[in-house]
């Protein structure tokens, strides 16, 4: 075994990481995408139902109110906080230029989320 065998194994290991990293980000994306389907749908059929009739569900990109208290609203920003710093690492160990464009915007959606939140309390 030569020294460029050694190399190629260790890009093959390196690629092969990569591959797994992608599909479980992918995986929890959709799992999380999911779950925010299934509250979205709970959250419209209990509103229905205390209204006793149909429901405004907002069109996408329409602004959307929410009454946070401090600690709700900190808990919130640090959990955003914290998907940003998995966003990054997720950016750094992307091979494909196209995805990591998406998970770009992606950071730059939440830091904005966090932006909000911040000038919400002054």
């Amino acid at each position: 075994m030569d020294v460029n065998d050694i190399y190629s194994e260790k890009d093959i290991f390196a690629e092969r990481e990569r591959v797994f990293e992608d599909e479980y980000f992918r995986k929890r994306d959709r799992e999380l995408i999911e779950r925010l389907r299934d509250r979205t749908k709970m959250d419209t059929q209990g509103a229905k139902a205390a209204q006793g009739g149909a429901t405004a569900v907002p069109t996408e990109g329409a602004p959307v109110r929410v009454e946070l208290s401090a600690p709700e609203r900190d808990l919130l920003v640090e959990l955003v906080q914290r998907a940003i710093r998995e966003l990054r690492v997720e950016v750094r160990h992307t091979s494909t230029a196209s995805y990591r464009a998406t998970l770009r915007a992606r950071e730059r959606l939440a830091e904005s989320v966090i932006d909000k939140l911040r000038t919400a309390t002054e």
